[in-house]
């Protein structure tokens, strides 16, 4: 027996119509509490981050997509378990994983294009106009750093790819396997539970690092400037002093 056989074909103990009875109400009540926080942000949230507004909105609405793809597609996923309808959750399925990954991208990319502006790093990733889409899109993931790079491959194993390999160990061809499908509901729906409480805080957490940076450079600029004031008043000193010790001084 295999070490991984245990995580390629785990015991599950429901069947697929038991995990759609159990996720089915718990994806609609997390649904509600996003669409509710998504209207707190659209309405007043927004308004209150100041100057930041424009550089943050468009990372609060990528990041809320992600997690209305994730709970309306295990909804849906839910449904069809319950009318057992394996094509349909497969067609789903690969829909979704489109759409996911573009959004997933996306907002991993507008964290990264946050950090490029706010950077004070010496080696300061810069993005020209001519670089091409592809180019500037892996800039964007590079500067998103291991946090923004870790996300996107955890989100995309274990949603994704771990289903299709527990399909991969089953006769079901190019469908979802029973397993595949209840690993797949059950991965959105506590993915998208972990990612409510970074969607309320995270605009407020970035606000309060770009704040910190901004001052930072700043006191790092007045303290270069003082740097050049002193060097400059000692330089003008030193031909001075030697004229007076020359009598040319009086």
């Amino acid at each position: 027996m295999s070490m991984f056989e245990p995580f390629l074909d785990p015991n599950i103990p429901l069947t697929l119509k038991d995990a759609g009875n159990i996720m089915l109400p718990t994806a609609g009540t997390l649904l509600g509490l996003v669409y509710a926080a998504n209207i707190y942000w659209l309405q007043d949230g927004i308004s209150r981050l100041e100057f930041s507004r424009s550089i943050l909105e468009e990372l609060i609405i990528s990041n809320a997509k992600i997690i209305l793809d994730l709970l309306i597609i295990s909804a849906v996923t839910s449904i069809l378990a319950l009318l057992g309808s394996m094509t349909l959750i497969t067609i789903g399925f690969l829909i979704f994983t489109i759409i996911f990954i573009f959004d997933l991208v996306r907002a991993i990319e507008e964290q990264g294009y946050i950090n490029i502006l706010f950077s004070s790093h010496k080696n300061k990733i810069i993005i020209k106009e001519d670089y091409s889409a592809f180019r500037k899109i892996c800039l964007k993931l590079y500067a998103s750093g291991f946090p923004g790079l870790l996300r996107l491959f955890v989100f995309i194993g274990l949603i994704i790819i771990y289903p299709l390999l527990i399909s991969t160990r089953t006769e079901s061809g190019w469908m979802l396997s029973s397993k595949g499908a209840i690993i797949f509901i059950f991965s959105c729906t506590f993915i998208a539970l972990l990612q409510i409480k970074p969607l309320m805080t995270q605009a407020f957490d970035s606000r309060k690092e770009i704040e910190r940076t901004l001052q930072t450079q700043n006191e790092d600029k007045a303290q270069s400037i003082d740097e050049k004031q002193q060097k400059w008043s000692k330089e003008k000193r030193v031909p001075r002093c030697y004229e007076w010790a020359m009598g040319k001084v009086y």
